[in-house]
């Protein structure tokens, strides 16, 4: 019983979106270093969703496993060179 309280627990926590505000242009390299900075074992991005000044990244491992999402947020903008759909390797 108490295992499965854990292992809700920790699933919950894995599904929460980590949100971060920059104060510079969002490219791929700017994307890759804010990733790495919180998930070392990251291997993988996709953008999920491009807005005018955010960007929705799902993160993968090399297994593929999806580790969690992460929303970067900029007043100075994102590349036009990044899309919905695009996968970045870390």
């Amino acid at each position: 019983m108490w295992l499965e309280a854990l292992g809700l627990l920790a699933g919950g926590l894995l599904g929460a979106t980590i949100f971060l505000t920059v104060d510079y242009f969002i490219s791929k390299e700017t994307l890759v270093e804010n990733v790495e900075d919180e998930y070392p074992d990251a291997f993988k991005l996709l953008i999920k969703e491009k807005k005018k000044n955010a960007v929705n990244v799902g993160i993968f491992d090399e297994d593929n496993e999806h580790l969690d999402d992460m929303e970067i947020t900029s007043s100075k903008g994102v590349s036009k060179s990044l899309h919905k759909g695009q996968t970045i390797y870390v």
